[in-house]
């Protein structure tokens, strides 16, 4: 009877070894994983930023609204952003990391002679792709609303009637910077998974007649 209670623990003590070195050597792997994956993410990082600093992003959008944005650059910027697509589904890259592009590319849609050009229509279906992409991300599409000065929100408040109203409040909300970027994260993240909502939208093409 001895003997066999022995066997019991034993078997249980060897069990339970196994269990913690299978722990740890999950941990292992983990942080082995987590290493090569932040390491492959710079890489990409810089290996991506080099390839944007070679686009004349001035080009893309002109202070004239009549202006046609440069094709050839913003024929470039799609075909970027649109061969990160993997790398975003993949969790390798954020499109947050790429806002400030994507702003570019967002704004240069906005020009209607561009929406006119070959060019444009033939990118439309890439630029879906990618706009799907950064609407879904939460600190790209919070990137944008930090873009402006404080100045302008004090701007947009005054023309508001509630925060003309209740002033106080309003400065109040601008002093306390940080606290109105988290209300902007909460209300974003209820757009995009709750309301499943497009902070950037994409124009169509303009057919020519």
């Amino acid at each position: 009877m001895v003997e066999l209670n022995f066997e019991l623990n034993f078997e249980s003590l060897l069990q339970a070894i196994l269990i913690i070195v299978l722990i740890f050597q999950v941990r292992y792997l983990a942080r082995q994983t987590n290493f090569f994956r932040r390491s492959s993410q710079a890489n990409l990082t810089e290996t991506w930023n080099r390839e944007f600093s070679q686009i004349n992003f001035d080009s893309l959008y002109p202070e004239d609204p009549n202006v046609l944005p440069d094709e050839n650059e913003f024929e470039k910027l799609t075909n970027s952003l649109f061969r990160m697509h993997s790398h975003f589904k993949e969790k390798l890259l954020k499109p947050s990391d790429f806002a400030v592009m994507f702003v570019v590319l967002y704004s240069a849609t906005t020009y209607e002679n561009l929406r006119k050009t070959k060019t444009y229509k033939e990118k439309y279906l890439k630029l879906q792709e990618i706009f799907n992409d950064f609407n879904r991300d939460v600190d790209a599409v919070l990137h944008f609303f930090t873009i402006p000065s404080t100045t302008m929100y004090e701007e947009i408040f005054d023309q508001i009637p509630l925060f003309k109203k209740y002033q106080s409040m309003a400065k109040a909300m601008i002093g306390n910077w940080k606290l109105v970027m988290t209300a902007f994260r909460l209300v974003i993240w209820w757009d995009i998974h709750v309301k499943r909502k497009q902070t950037f939208e994409l124009k169509p093409p303009i057919s020519q007649k």
